[in-house]
This record gives structure tokens, sequence and C-alpha cells, in this order.
């Protein structure tokens, strides 16, 4: 990720964890849930540029 998006992500991700806890349970492991697959997709995609 370049500096802009991380700064994006990282701005996303702050505001998703400051609404969290108004949240049912079911929803807050949903969306962390879905958080860790895109963490995950972004680890895998820099790591297959950089083998390449």
């Amino acid at each position: 990720m370049n500096p802009q998006e991380t700064t994006s992500a990282n701005s996303i991700a702050e505001t998703i964890v400051a609404v969290l806890p108004g949240l049912p349970e079911k929803e807050q492991v949903y969306i962390l849930g879905y958080m860790a697959g895109i963490a995950a997709a972004h680890a895998i995609r820099e790591e297959t540029t950089r083998a390449s």
C-alpha cells in the first residue's frame, strides 16, 4: 500500500473501531472478520508482488 492508501485505510479502521461497541455482538464479529479478510488479502498481494 502506498502512504495515501495506508492513511485512508487507517482512517476507515479507526472509524469502524469507534462504532463497534454500539453494535450487537453478531455484527461486531462479522465486521471484524471482514476486516481480517481484507488485511489477509492485502498481505498476500504484497507477498506475491514482492516475490515476482
